[in-house]
């Protein structure tokens, strides 16, 4: 009997086997996957102090990335963080790869948001968009 199989074996023996197949079967990614609205991607930070963030990319950033860059701030929790990113972090992000980024530091923390497109969840209220 291989390792495998016997685990499966000893772990149905003990009616511990849904538990395994949920536990193999779910993601362990700590960080959310944006959301898509009708103008971009909505993205959810870190949780520091007992809270969380939002950042909205546009999708005009991402087809047309700003030369300069853009700084985005966050959504407010009674204080709002700012992060930054350049014109080559929207072509990355565009071309489906994996940004990390923190956010500047305010009330004594700082938050990170990991960004990509890739895996993004359609929001219930935007039925027709599509990402171009």
């Amino acid at each position: 009997m291989q390792r495998k199989e016997f685990i499966v074996t000893i772990m149905t023996a003990a009616g511990l086997m849904p538990l395994v197949i949920t536990q193999i079967g779910c993601s362990t990614s700590t960080e959310p996957r944006p959301t898509t609205t009708s103008n971009g991607y909505l993205f959810t930070s870190s949780v520091n102090s007992g809270h969380s963030h939002t950042v909205e990319i546009k999708i005009t950033d991402l087809s047309q990335p700003p030369e300069g860059g853009r700084t985005l701030s966050t959504s407010s929790t009674g204080h709002t963080h700012s992060v930054t990113l350049s014109q080559s972090d929207f072509v990355a992000l565009e071309a489906s790869e994996t940004l990390v980024r923190s956010t500047t530091s305010n009330s004594g923390h700082l938050h990170t948001f990991t960004f990509t497109i890739a895996d993004a969840e359609q929001s219930s209220g935007d039925s027709n968009y599509q990402a171009t």
